[in-house]
């Protein structure tokens, strides 16, 4: 057999909220029951695409982070620089989501920094990868 744990999940959801939540014989039970058939959905989807959500961001962090301002703060460009000179450890998510929280906090400096200097073009980059990060990101509940 080979395990398909995102199925496995979905199924398991499916069952604590069909067949279980609907039996108990509280409103507290039957919540519960449904906010964790709805949260193993989420697990189920995050399992699925982890590796692919994330390899996208950095993809796309990676571009955004070649095409700096001159004017850039040097230690931030230094940081940026060690960074895009490094590259994630494996495929592991433990290993994904530390780079990812890596550039994520580069970004975070990247964009006090396009802000407070007025650097329109760049600011606008990173928000427009922000909304796509969370288009890439967001859940599809089944509520």
């Amino acid at each position: 057999m080979i395990p398909r744990p995102q199925q496995a999940l979905s199924d398991l959801a499916m069952k604590l909220m069909m067949s279980i939540a609907p039996d108990t014989q509280s409103s507290y039970a039957a919540s519960s029951a449904g906010m964790i058939a709805v949260l193993m959905t989420c697990l189920a989807q995050e399992f699925d695409r982890a590796a692919a959500v994330r390899t996208e961001d950095l993809d796309e962090l990676t571009v955004l982070f070649t095409a700096l301002p001159p004017a850039l703060d040097a230690t931030l460009t230094a940081d940026i620089a060690a960074f895009q000179s490094g590259s994630v450890q494996s495929l592991r998510i433990e290993h994904l989501n530390a780079r990812h929280a890596q550039a994520m906090d580069l970004l975070i400096r990247l964009h006090t920094w396009a802000e407070q200097q007025g650097a329109t073009e760049l600011d606008r980059a990173i928000w427009a990868f922000l909304a796509r990060h969370a288009d890439r990101h967001a859940f599809q509940a089944m509520i």
